[in-house]
């Protein structure tokens, strides 16, 4: 599906009266957005070293084979930067200003454009990424700030979002 002019305005539900419009993304933002995690991913193993190399190659090979969520496989501000189209804050909608967003709402913005993008996403927002368990996610999360990489694999959908014109 071409993918122009599928946009969608949400409200903010923590600031009354803010919203932002974000449009649908082209595979190919997708790919930057998921090298741009993976990217970071990378950057991270390699200053923890060795002892977490081995605990995520030994959680990638008991995985249960469910493919990364998009929470994770992809980079929260990228897949921001390229989808938000609009907002109703005083300023322009430009990278700078995306950057300054708290981080309550850049995790609720990243969700809002997963959802546009993955709407099978939404029913299971509370999953665990590829079957890893507490200790291998929480070493990832503390020593990283962030997930650990795990087997990047397309997700199927047959969904078309809802969207409305631009």
């Amino acid at each position: 599906m071409l993918v122009n002019g599928l946009t969608q305005r949400r409200d903010i539900p923590f600031e009354e009266g803010q919203f932002m419009e974000f449009r649908q993304l082209s595979a190919v933002e997708l790919d930057a957005a998921e090298a741009a995690a993976v990217a970071a991913y990378s950057r991270n193993a390699r200053a923890m070293g060795a002892e977490l190399m081995t605990a995520l190659q030994q959680a990638a090979a008991t995985s249960d084979g469910t493919p990364t969520r998009p929470a994770v496989r992809y980079d929260a501000m990228t897949l921001i930067e390229l989808a938000l189209v609009d907002w109703s804050y005083p300023v322009a909608v430009n990278p700078e200003n995306v950057r300054r967003l708290d981080l309550r709402t850049r995790d609720w913005a990243r969700d809002q454009v997963i959802a546009l993008n993955f709407p099978e996403e939404e029913a299971v927002a509370g999953a665990v990424p590829n079957g890893l368990s507490g200790s291998i996610a929480g070493l990832t999360a503390t020593a990283a700030a962030g997930p650990a990489p795990a087997r990047i694999s397309r997700p199927s959908s047959g969904a078309s979002p809802k969207s409305s014109p631009a």
